[in-house]
């Protein structure tokens, strides 16, 4: 009982990340330093482990490789504080996927995992709707005017608020994630969890509601990815005879035509989403400078990847050369597949990109073969949810410090591990 109130807290402060913090300090961090304090306690005191080390797949060592590949680039890093600081920032990220890897020693925990990280993720979807519906905003939101009080700079300075449209911005969510963009990145990791949720009315709700959030964040990339995931999961694991899924659809077909092209919204968030469109609005004056600024860290990205092809610029170079272009407004290169590759180079790029691939397909393999139905759920959201994150990792300015990526790939090994315990205990 007393480790399942010290898995809630953890998932807790895990989901809620930088929504409860001062400053630079989460109340993750106090977690995680409890965490290791009481492991180090256990293990060298007591010589006694709460979990087992020995796992079904060797999935987990990746994250050893990821720490010491960028460990040992601070020998090469322009920076060395900030690679320090890149270092830190997947060592946190590493202990969120590994305490869900070695936690989930059999499918009842997993299911455990599950429910408390989707009571707090609901949570978030109810916090983000009454950000687009009323005034109401979390203390440390970037919309906040509560910001001085957790020792964060005011974001909406009168600069920004003159230049605006007030009403676009106040509409906007961002709920524990400080940005529109990376609550919508959390929403695409969410969205399959919902497709496929066996409670038809969940699934229902809980899609609409997700994508009614992104579409408020104004996250281009984030709604195709959307489309892109529901696309896949109609044609492969929905039931085509569900009036749902073709609701669903139809939604996705109204935005993407801004009314069907005949009854245009007006609403500029639509309009920025849509293809087609019979409204008032200018899209250059809308969608040009983004995009421009987007093709610009582009370019500059390979430029840096040009320098530094096998081995990278290590910990936040990417960072740190930007800064040097006084004329960018960006300090991310807002494409975090590229910044991977510039920061830890090829020889990394490829060993994380087959990694990567190799858990994907392993949960496609089991989301078809597997004869347990939380299992299979699990894997077939587990899939989609790496598929969409290919494509929404692009939208925020980085993900290296984004807490719902790493309890996906945490997610993910340890459903693996679970299919392959089970199917061990079949053969004997």
């Amino acid at each position: 009982m007393s480790t399942d109130w010290l898995t809630t807290i953890f998932v807790f402060a895990v989901v809620v990340g930088l929504a409860i913090s001062y400053s630079v300090l989460y109340l993750f961090h106090i977690v995680l330093g409890l965490l290791i304090v009481k492991l180090f306690y256990n293990s060298i005191i007591r010589k006694k482990l709460s979990f087992s080390l020995r796992l079904e797949s060797s999935y987990h060592l990746f994250y050893i490789f990821f720490f010491v590949w960028f460990a040992i680039s601070i020998l090469w890093a322009e920076n060395t504080i900030l690679a320090f600081k890149y270092l830190f920032y997947i060592f946190c990220g590493a202990s969120i996927s590994l305490y869900y890897i070695f936690y989930s020693k059999d499918i009842s925990k997993l299911k455990l995992l599950f429910s408390l990280t989707s009571i707090i993720v609901i949570l978030e979807l109810l916090f983000s709707i009454l950000e687009v519906t009323t005034d109401f905003r979390l203390p440390i939101s970037r919309h906040s005017f509560l910001l001085p009080f957790f020792g964060r700079d005011i974001f909406l300075t009168p600069e920004i608020l003159i230049k605006n449209d007030n009403s676009y911005i106040f509409s906007m969510p961002t709920g524990f994630h400080w940005n529109p963009n990376s609550l919508s990145a959390m929403l695409c990791i969410v969205f399959p969890f919902f497709l496929g949720n066996p409670k038809k009315l969940v699934s229902f709700l809980g899609s609409i509601v997700v994508l009614f959030l992104v579409v408020s964040s104004g996250a281009r990339i984030s709604f195709w990815t959307l489309f892109i995931v529901f696309i896949i999961f109609f044609f492969v694991y929905s039931n085509k005879k569900s009036v749902m899924n073709y609701i669903i659809l139809c939604c996705f077909a109204f935005i993407i035509s801004d009314g069907f092209y005949i009854f245009p919204t007006q609403s500029k968030k639509v309009y920025e989403l849509s293809l087609i469109s019979n409204s008032d609005f200018n899209r250059e004056l809308i969608t040009d400078n983004s995009k421009s600024s987007r093709k610009e860290l582009f370019k500059k990205g390979f430029a840096m990847f040009y320098e530094a092809p096998i081995i990278g610029h290590g910990g936040n170079g990417a960072r740190v050369n930007l800064n040097k272009e006084k004329e960018l407004e960006y300090k991310d290169l807002h494409f975090f597949w590229l910044e991977l590759l510039v920061n830890g180079g090829l020889v990394f790029f490829i060993v994380a990109g087959i990694w990567y691939f190799k858990i994907l397909y392993k949960n496609f393999s089991i989301s078809l073969k597997s004869d347990n139905s939380d299992l299979k759920y699990f894997s077939q959201s587990v899939f989609l949810a790496l598929v969409g994150f290919v494509f929404t990792a692009i939208g925020p300015g980085s993900v290296i410090y984004f807490f719902p990526m790493y309890i996906l790939l945490g997610f993910s090994v340890a459903t693996i591990n679970i299919y392959l315990l089970e199917e061990l205990e079949i053969k004997q």
